[in-house]
């Protein structure tokens, strides 16, 4: 009974290194084959009694390879968004902004703003009203004293008296 146990054990093992061989492709799988000194054949049959395929199955790869093009797809974006920014990234958010609003024809509103480390909805926001209520008050009271400086016929100040 103990010899069987650890010729359980074994198979275990030689069934588990094998199914990780058995994601690779045939030649990998005679690679390991002389690695373990063991024929293809008998590496086989553990595959069929663990009841693995082969072999990826071709949906999976197809799958795996859309995942790695949308990955490598949203990396370039990533990439290219990175190159034309420049000195964006010093920069404030309105800075930041303002180049989201520039390029999003070329890239996604999404996408720039996780690469210049935004909240999109900052961006919405700013769309709306690119500038706070206190800008709006300073552009306001700067109006203001344009205003009164015109009627004052340009004069800075209070005009003084000549002591000569």
């Amino acid at each position: 009974m103990h010899k069987s146990v650890e010729a359980g054990d074994a198979s275990e093992v030689v069934a588990d290194t094998v199914a990780e061989a058995a994601t690779t492709r045939k030649r990998r799988l005679r690679c390991f084959a002389g690695k373990q000194s063991r024929r293809v054949r008998s590496l086989r049959r553990y595959l069929r009694r663990a009841s693995l395929p082969p072999w990826p199955r071709d949906d999976d790869q197809a799958a795996e390879v859309r995942r790695l093009k949308r990955e490598l797809q949203r990396v370039t974006e990533e990439r290219d968004i990175l190159k034309k920014s420049g000195r964006v990234l010093r920069q404030g958010c309105k800075v930041k902004y303002a180049f989201i609003a520039e390029h999003r024809l070329l890239f996604s509103i999404r996408a720039m703003c996780r690469c210049l480390r935004v909240q999109p909805s900052g961006f919405c926001a700013w769309l709306k009203d690119p500038l706070s209520k206190r800008a709006q008050e300073d552009q306001r009271q700067t109006e203001m004293i344009r205003a009164a400086w015109s009627q004052s016929g340009k004069v800075y100040g209070y005009p003084l008296a000549d002591n000569r």
